[in-house]
């Protein structure tokens, strides 16, 4: 739900100097990055949302030690999710299945600290969801699918052009562009095709990773 896409050189590059003299090279020290969350389902998905971690977006709520705040969280933090993202990927899950009729959908979250404090907010929208699910399981949580078909996108991208010069701004459209490729409603219907022997799968493989 929450990958971290890079752009940009991490560091500088070697080359050769004559004794005695020195180039300067500029160079970006960090990557720049984002970091987003997404839903997706049979139906069709939701907006792509951008939240602290990604470069320059600061976090909006600081850290409280005791009786005192501290620095601003420099990840996402429980508020955060549960103010900002929650409502938004139910919303849009909420008209996702409304179109094609469906009363009764699950959603979905790992169960990572920051997302399991949002369990009493959907509790107070009576809604049904599935918190216990592993962190890691790529052949089981099909986010993990599509973040990775994402990353394969705009790493294509770069691939053919290596020095292709993007702005920050520009990068972040390449992110929402793939997130947007790649959510085809073709795509989404083969992603979530058979999940019984998905899961006969996984099981038989302990947990592995399988020919899906």
């Amino acid at each position: 739900m929450s990958p971290t896409f890079r752009g940009g050189p991490r560091k500088a590059p070697k080359y050769w100097a004559v004794k005695g003299t020195h180039k300067k090279q500029s160079y970006r020290a960090h990557s720049m990055q984002v970091h987003v969350y997404g839903g997706v389902c049979r139906y069709g998905k939701s907006k792509l949302l951008f939240v602290t971690g990604t470069s320059g977006q600061d976090s909006n709520y600081a850290q409280v030690r005791g009786k005192y705040k501290g620095a601003p969280y420099d990840g996402v933090c429980g508020a955060e999710y549960t103010k900002e993202v929650l409502p938004v990927l139910y919303g849009d899950a909420k008209t996702i299945f409304r179109t094609p009729g469906v009363d009764r959908w699950a959603f979905m979250q790992d169960n990572a600290p920051v997302q399991s404090g949002g369990i009493p907010w959907l509790d107070r929208k009576r809604q049904m969801v599935i918190d216990d699910w592993p962190p890691k399981s790529p052949d089981m949580n099909r986010i993990e699918h599509v973040w990775a078909e994402m990353h394969k996108v705009i790493r294509k991208q770069y691939t053919k052009n290596p020095s292709l010069g993007l702005t920050f701004a520009q990068f972040k459209e390449r992110v929402k562009s793939a997130w947007k490729r790649v959510c085809s409603i073709s795509y989404l219907r083969r992603l979530t095709h058979d999940p019984i022997t998905r899961l006969a799968e996984v099981r038989g493989m302990k947990g592995g990773m399988t020919g899906h």
